[in-house]
């Protein structure tokens, strides 16, 4: 503790927090502070001076002009009227420099007054002047009141900003990366899954899915953008997909958002969810442009028939989004949008650490990544990737940063939604069985997926068994087998899963302990298709089976909500 501190500089002191907090509640149990704002100081740097000026009016005016003058012409000056043109001031529209206090007074309520000492002035490390006792060191600023506007849009617009109304959220859809088979899947919206990037970039359905194999069926254009330009369409760089992914998850181990464990959901089991979404930025002034109010220029406006304001709003700001390191914000990456909606050739990607794709820069490639915006300029418009439980952060040197998150209530049921699928091959099991280590999961099934011919998908759940209907067709010796299927399902044997399978329904829950006509006597060759035909995920067994009976398989694992009528 002590003897740490005491070999240290004053300036490693102050970059202490721990120090410096020690230091700071220390003074402040004897210390008593007046605080006062510098009032009329950027007034100053605008030609103005504080003062007060009569109400708008206009007494002689004729009753139909009176209207005018009350409301429109007072409503426009608003409380303008409280400040006054100081011409002969220097017109400071961004001010930057070094401040002197050359007086300093202090008056009480009762109007005494007692003068300070100002030889020496205290100040923050940041607005210390080197070498200078009574200056302060003023970083760049705006001298008229300013905004970061930064804000997402809507999901299914344009450039429509997202607000209040559920229907203008601001997410296109889901990406969740997988490190292992170095692939990313693509979900909409709401997290229904829609294919999936391969390592070779190319776009393929999710298994066990009729989805169409081309990338322009996805429906939201952002997000059928976003896959399309990680398919590989019109790139020629092959190693990006493997960087891209390598830039994922270095920017998701350096961002740990706050809420991350109150948002448990079977993707967050087996990945991290990142959302795309869309936002615009731009630096926006309160009210018009500060004007120079010079004499000289006022006489060559007056003849010019403008305002003359420096053209300060050309000057371009640097501007960053994300924080390094900072676990709370949640930006993974974005792309910059051009004129015509593209993306740009740069990925950004703030929160990681490095990277070797030419097409990528990570903050310690590039540090800082910054853009740049002026004023005038229209909103910049950002791809963005984000975990949606952080903020995202957007900084610029001349004014507070701004911090924008999405409402839980956009993302949390997609969250609960998204099924994350993974390869497994190759499966040795016995034969006709599937039989796999699964631990159970409340309120969630297993899933094994696999591929039956070219049109079809097999499909077993670890909690019941799945029945297809054409094969249950095949092995039926019933002359009229669909008409069987379909007592089957009114008799509560079979529950329907969708137009082709239906799960086995356990035998003390059917509405009939045995089937009546015209289908007496076929309980015993129902029960033998549904145990030889059904799919159904068995637990893994110790003991080795021997006899030629074992089989190697390959599917896919998916787990996925339990059904509320399951």
């Amino acid at each position: 503790g002590k003897d740490n501190f005491s070999s240290k500089t004053r300036e490693e002191k102050a970059k202490d927090g721990i120090y410096t907090a020690l230091k700071a509640y220390k003074e402040l149990q004897s210390l008593n502070c007046l605080s006062q704002a510098l009032g009329g100081f950027n007034e100053a740097l605008l030609m103005h001076h504080q003062t007060l000026e009569l109400p708008i009016n206009d007494p002689l005016a004729f009753d139909d002009y009176r209207p005018f003058t009350q409301n429109e012409v007072a409503q426009s000056i608003g409380s303008s009227r409280k400040i006054a043109p100081s011409p002969l001031n220097d017109f400071n529209p961004i001010r930057s420099g070094r401040l002197r206090v050359t007086h300093l007074r202090l008056v009480d309520t009762f109007g005494q007054v007692k003068d300070l000492p100002i030889e020496a002035i205290a100040t923050t490390v940041k607005m210390t002047v080197p070498e200078s006792k009574n200056l302060v060191y003023l970083p760049p600023r705006l001298s008229q009141p300013a905004r970061i506007n930064f804000r997402w849009l809507a999901a299914e617009e344009q450039l429509a900003e997202m607000n209040a109304h559920s229907q203008t959220h601001p997410i296109c859809g889901w990406l969740v990366p997988n490190y292992f088979g170095r692939s990313i899947m693509i979900y909409d919206a709401q997290g229904k899954p829609l294919g999936a990037v391969n390592p070779n970039a190319h776009w393929e359905t999710p298994p066990g899915q009729k989805y169409s194999d081309i990338v322009e069926a996805i429906e939201n254009p952002h997000l059928r953008k976003m896959a399309a330009y990680l398919s590989n369409t019109g790139r020629s760089n092959a190693n990006f997909l493997n960087n891209f992914i390598n830039a994922l998850e270095s920017a998701l181990d350096n961002c740990e958002p706050a809420t991350t464990q109150e948002n448990q959901s079977t993707a967050l089991m087996m990945g991290r969810p990142i959302a795309l979404v869309r936002a615009a930025l731009n630096i926006e002034l309160q009210g018009l442009a500060a004007v120079n109010h010079d004499w000289s220029v006022l006489r060559s406006d007056m003849n010019a028939h403008r305002r003359e304001h420096d053209n300060f709003t050309q000057v371009k700001f640097p501007v960053r989004l994300g924080e390094y390191r900072q676990l709370n914000d949640g930006l993974i990456g974005y792309w910059i949008e051009n004129q015509e909606g593209s993306y740009g050739e740069k990925f950004y990607a703030p929160q990681a650490d490095t990277n070797d794709s030419a097409n990528i820069d990570a903050y310690l490639d590039r540090n800082p990544i910054n853009f740049y915006q002026n004023i005038d300029e229209k909103p910049q418009i950002f791809s963005i990737l984000v975990d949606v439980q952080g903020v995202v952060h957007a900084t610029a040197g001349i004014l507070p940063s701004k911090a924008i998150s999405i409402p839980p209530d956009q993302y949390k049921q997609a969250l609960q939604d998204i099924e994350v699928t993974f390869l497994t091959a190759p499966i040795l099991s016995e034969r006709d069985k599937v039989n796999l280590p699964l631990s159970p999961q409340q309120g969630y099934d297993w899933h094994w997926i696999s591929k039956k011919d070219d049109a079809f998908w097999d499909e077993a759940l670890s909690t019941q068994p799945i029945l297809n209907r054409i094969t249950f067709l095949e092995q039926s010796s019933n002359d009229d087998p669909n008409s069987l299927w379909e007592y089957l399902l009114q008799n509560q044997w079979l529950k329907a899963i969708d137009a082709q399978r239906a799960s086995i329904v356990p035998k003390d829950q059917r509405s009939i302990a045995e089937l009546g006509d015209p289908y007496s006597g076929s309980d015993e060759e129902i029960e033998r298709i549904f145990d030889v035909c059904s799919e159904y995920i068995h637990p893994a067994s110790t003991e080795p089976v021997f006899g030629g009976k074992n089989q190697l398989r390959e599917g896919w694992i998916k787990l996925s909500k339990t059904e509320p009528n399951n």
